[in-house]
C-alpha cells in the first residue's frame, strides 16, 4: 500500500479509536506523509470554523464592522461564488478584537449549519480542490473522519437525509480523489454501547453533552423519538450500520481494523502488516 496510495482516510465512530490510528499510521508510514485530525484549522479537504457569505451578505458584514474590516478580509477569500470566512482562525488572533456577539452572528453561517444543498456544493468543491492539490504533490495526506464522519453527521444526523442520499454524496466524494488512489481505514468496534459509554467517561462533560444534544434533538434521532445518553447509542448503532453499507458499495482499497478490544500493540501490528502490503 505504501508505494501505490496518495491518499488515506480513517474512519470510524467516535471512541472507535480513528486519532490514534491516524497518528500511529503516519508514524510507521514508510513514505513522506502528512497528517491531518478532525478539527484542524488547516485541514485540507474539510472546513473548521469557516463561514461562507454570499457577495451581499459579505459586504454588509464589512459595513457593519468598519473597524474589523481590515482583519475580516485578510480572514477571508472569494470561492464558490462567495467568500470564505475562517474565523475561527480570526477569533485566534488576539489583535482581531473579534467580539463575541459578532463571533455568534459568523459562526451561524458556518459551513456546517448551513443548509444541506449548500454544505455539500461546498464541500464537493473543496474536495475537487483538495484532489488537484495532492496530485501535485510527492507526498501522502492522511485524513481523519471527513468522508464518511463528517457526511453523516450533517446528512444523517443533523438533516435525517435518507440513506440512499447520503451514499450518493459519499461515491462523488470518492469520485473526486480517485486519481489519488485512496485507502480506507475503518476503526470498527463491535459493542458501539461500550465503546461510547468509555468515551464518555474519557472526554469533559461538556462534549459528550454537546455531543448527545446534537445526536438526539434533530435529525434521524429527533425523527426516531430517541432520547438521551442511551437514544445517542442507538443513534450511533444505526450510523454504523449505514456506515458499513457504504463501505460495501465503495470502489476503492479499504481495511476495516476490529479495535473493539482497545489493545494498542495488536492494533499498531495490524497496521503495520496493512501498510507492507
Amino acid at each position: 500500500m505504501s508505494g501505490a496510495s496518495r491518499l488515506i482516510l480513517i474512519e470510524g465512530l467516535p471512541g472507535s479509536g480513528k486519532t490514534t490510528t491516524a497518528q500511529m499510521i503516519h508514524q510507521l508510514y514508510d513514505l513522506p506523509s502528512r497528517l491531518f485530525l478532525e478539527g484542524d484549522l488547516d485541514h485540507p479537504a474539510d472546513y473548521e470554523g469557516v463561514a461562507y457569505f454570499s457577495q451581499k451578505e459579505f459586504d454588509w458584514l464589512l459595513c457593519s464592522q468598519p473597524s474589523l474590516a481590515e482583519a475580516i478580509k485578510h480572514a477571508a477569500s472569494s470561492q464558490d461564488g462567495g467568500w470564505l470566512l475562517e474565523y475561527r482562525r480570526l477569533q485566534e488572533n488576539p489583535a482581531s478584537g473579534l467580539p463575541e456577539e459578532l463571533l455568534q452572528i459568523i459562526a451561524q453561517k458556518d459551513i456546517y449549519e448551513l443548509p444541506l444543498a449548500d454544505n455539500r456544493r461546498l464541500i464537493k468543491a473543496r474536495w475537487a480542490r483538495f484532489a488537484q492539490d495532492a496530485l501535485s504533490r510527492t507526498d501522502t495526506t492522511i485524513l481523519e473522519c471527513c468522508l464518511l464522519q463528517n457526511p453523516l453527521t450533517v446528512g444523517m444526523i443533523k438533516y435525517g437525509a435518507p440513506k440512499e442520499a447520503n451514499t450518493r454524496f459519499v461515491l462523488q466524494l470518492v469520485d473526486r480523489v480517485k486519481e489519488l488512489n485512496p485507502v480506507l481505514v475503518y476503526v470498527d468496534q463491535q459493542d458501539v454501547d461500550y465503546s461510547f459509554r468509555k468515551a464518555v467517561t474519557e472526554r469533559p462533560v461538556d462534549w459528550s453533552e454537546g455531543f448527545i444534544q446534537y445526536y438526539t434533538r434533530q435529525g434521524f434521532g429527533s425523527t426516531q423519538g430517541y432520547e438521551g445518553l442511551d437514544g445517542t447509542i442507538e443513534v450511533l448503532k444505526a450510523r454504523r450500520e449505514w456506515e458499513q453499507e457504504i463501505l460495501s458499495s465503495l470502489k476503492v482499497n479499504k481495511v476495516i481494523i476490529d479495535n473493539s478490544l482497545f489493545n494498542t500493540k495488536q492494533l499498531k501490528q495490524a497496521l503495520a502488516e496493512v501498510l507492507a502490503k
